[in-house]
């Protein structure tokens, strides 16, 4: 969370964080996930982080205490990526050609955008944060408003 730990993840279910300076040895294993955790992306402060996973779950931890604090469930396959569009939203995607959009303080997902024929394979907001871009294997890139 202060800049000196960098989050690793990957098919071993785990999410590592490593100390950034000296050694660069690891000070924390995450565990949480049932599936390879496929993306993992910090809030602006870097007091959260968020994980995508092929257990079909997105999940927030906390980075202080290494703790899951919330899972979000409502993919019907594994998901890809998730992308942090506010504090209190976070997108996700997956096999299942589904984005979701979630309400961290509720818990819950709010609604699910479809277009794609294949799996999303990844997300990324505009930098004035008024659209979103999907990429799937359906080789299309689209735009969301």
């Amino acid at each position: 969370p202060n800049g000196s730990t960098y989050p690793s993840a990957g098919f071993d279910r785990l999410i590592l964080s490593w100390n950034v300076y000296g050694d660069c040895d690891n000070s924390a294993i995450l565990k949480g996930h049932s599936g390879a955790v496929m993306e993992l992306h910090n809030n602006t402060d870097g007091s959260m982080l968020f994980s995508a996973s092929t257990d079909k779950t997105v999940a927030v931890w906390d980075s202080e205490t290494g703790k899951r604090v919330k899972r979000l469930k409502g993919h019907t396959s594994f998901v890809n990526s998730c992308y942090l569009a506010s504090f209190d939203q976070i997108i996700s995607c997956g096999i299942d050609n589904d984005i979701k959009v979630w309400d961290l303080h509720q818990n819950k997902l709010m609604y699910t955008m479809t277009g794609h024929a294949d799996s999303v394979t990844g997300l990324s907001l505009s930098s004035e944060g008024s659209c979103l871009l999907s990429n799937a294997m359906d080789n299309t890139v689209l735009v969301w408003d």
